[in-house]
C-alpha cells in the first residue's frame, strides 16, 4: 500500500535497512506483501488506491 500511494522506495534506503527489516522486502527494494494480505481481494483494493500526487490536486480542489 505504501509503494501504491508513495511511489517506489529509494533502492538505497531499503539497502540500508535494518537486517532484521529483510523480511519486509522482495527483490531489493520492493516491499512484500504482509502474510495473509495476499487475496485478490486484497491487492485489488490496494490497486484502486490513488497515487500521493493526485490526492493533493483533490484535496487543494476541494479546500480552495
Amino acid at each position: 500500500m505504501m509503494e501504491r500511494v508513495l511511489g517506489p522506495l529509494p533502492q538505497h534506503m531499503a539497502l540500508k535497512a535494518d537486517r532484521r527489516a529483510e523480511k519486509y522486502f522482495r527483490k531489493g527494494a520492493r516491499l512484500d506483501w504482509p502474510d495473509g494480505a495476499t487475496s485478490r481481494e486484497s491487492m485489488r483494493a490496494v490497486w484502486k488506491l490513488p497515487r500521493l500526487p493526485v490526492i493533493f490536486l483533490e484535496y487543494a480542489k476541494y479546500a480552495s
